[in-house]
């Protein structure tokens, strides 16, 4: 079996109340695996598992389908890394020979891990290959400890629950959901959104922002976090250019470029970026204007569209001579807060 689709549902689902990994299975083309086969590998799997808590081995041996025997391992998995996770389904033959199973998470990135960890573990078992079983779970250790929620948000998120409130974890920090729709609250550690902390937090983070506005259907432009120059490029390939690259929590457009096209403009631009921001975005680049707004309550009380500074040649005189003259002009001033338009410098972009 492989895998062909993950669905991950954070609120209420056909499963459960709780978050949900869905992951939908189909035979491999030429796997002849037998139910004798998958279950010598279950088998395979409960003996290495010994060293493991007993619960973990009695929950894979009592397996009645790959699907189930999946599920139940990821679910292992995730108990051993230390998360209060429970419950598990499976249903086979959803159509033709696919299958698909669910279990429950609370850090959706941890169970991600343990279901890669599941997967390379059964086909370990399988071919009776061995498997650094120790070190994964380690791993998975690791990185539960490193994403799981601190010390105050954790306890709050339990109490909700524990009162039939949704908890929805948005941010790899402290960001929580409380509810939904109309109802719903948020809250950044003991803050509540009662204040404008949390929404002028949230404004910040470039990332963060897209994240929220595509859980409720507001088209964003396509992108990720990208780690270095190489992993910019590599993004880029993956949208497709040309790409904006910016700093992910700057502002008033400090380290934004744009409209960039080739590997050493986009190098160039994510150092640039970096020197505002150790977190990079790289994103697909949109045509049209730059607007920023200011709004008080709930109204508009004031907006900018933001253009670029520029000079049109008069085949006489030199960029620097253009530049001049333009800055000339009364509307133009930087130390001056009344002025419309600011001084065109030359910088080392310009030159």
């Amino acid at each position: 079996m492989r895998v062909v689709t993950t669905l991950v549902f954070h609120g209420p689902n056909v499963w459960s109340q709780a978050p949900v990994l869905e992951v939908w299975l189909e035979p491999v083309a030429g796997d002849n695996l037998t139910r004798d086969h998958w279950r010598a590998a279950a088998a395979r799997l409960a003996r290495w598992l010994t060293a493991l808590p007993a619960p973990v081995c009695d929950e894979v041996a009592a397996a009645a389908s790959p699907a189930e025997l999946l599920w139940r391992l990821t679910l292992a998995m995730q108990q051993i890394a230390g998360e209060p996770v429970r419950h598990g389904w499976s249903e086979e033959h959803v159509t033709s020979d696919t299958a698909r199973f669910a279990v429950e998470f609370t850090e959706e990135t941890v169970a991600r891990r343990c279901l890669d960890v599941a997967l390379r573990l059964c086909d370990a078992a399988r071919w009776d290959e061995p498997f650094p079983l120790a070190a994964a779970v380690q791993e998975l250790r690791d990185h539960a400890g490193e994403v799981r929620m601190g010390g105050t948000t954790r306890p709050l998120v339990a109490a909700a629950r524990a009162r039939g409130i949704p908890a929805i974890r948005l941010d790899q920090e402290s960001l929580v959901q409380l509810g939904h729709g109309s109802r719903q609250r948020r809250i950044r550690t003991a803050v509540t959104d009662g204040t404008g902390f949390i929404a002028e937090a949230i404004s910040r983070d470039k990332f963060l922002t897209k994240q929220l506005l595509r859980r409720l259907g507001i088209p964003v432009p396509a992108g990720r976090i990208v780690v270095d120059a190489a992993d910019a490029w590599a993004a880029a390939c993956e949208l497709g250019t040309p790409v904006v690259v910016k700093p992910r929590d700057s502002d008033f457009g400090n380290g934004i470029s744009l409209r960039l096209r080739t590997r050493d403009e986009i190098s160039t631009a994510d150092h640039r970026a970096r020197e505002f921001s150790s977190s990079v975005l790289v994103e697909t680049m949109l045509p049209g204007a730059h607007h920023r707004v200011l709004v008080v309550g709930d109204r508009v009380v004031g907006a900018i569209r933001r253009e670029a500074s520029h000079v049109i040649g008069d085949g006489v005189r030199n960029v620097a001579a253009l530049i001049a003259a333009a800055n000339r002009d009364p509307r133009r001033g930087d130390d001056d807060p009344t002025s419309p338009w600011f001084r065109i410098a030359i910088a080392d972009e310009t030159e």
